[in-house]
């Protein structure tokens, strides 16, 4: 039997999972991580500090029960257009 790709919200994940979702997909640029681990963090707080607004701009993508990538956007420009913030997806679901 297949296994169900679902989706939630961003808050479903325990704060710190979305830095290390990011953390893991951008393990091929240490370079990229060096520059933005910092503000994965801080993304990861302002999440979960602000679950009415931020939390609700975006959601987790998982695989069975495994959460395996996200997608964020900042939707203040809405309904003209919407921002597209951090998103990922771990290396072996890419594809």
């Amino acid at each position: 039997m297949a296994l169900k790709t679902e989706f939630r919200p961003l808050t479903d994940l325990r704060r710190g999972a979305i830095s290390r979702l990011l953390l893991e997909s951008y393990q091929g640029a240490p370079e990229i991580i060096e520059h933005e681990q910092t503000s994965w963090k801080e993304f990861d707080d302002f999440i979960h500090d602000n679950p009415e607004t931020a939390g609700r701009a975006g959601f987790v993508s998982l695989y069975g029960e495994e959460a395996v990538g996200f997608m964020s956007w900042d939707p203040r420009g809405f309904p003209e257009y919407a921002v597209i913030g951090h998103n990922c997806v771990l290396p072996a679901y890419h594809g």
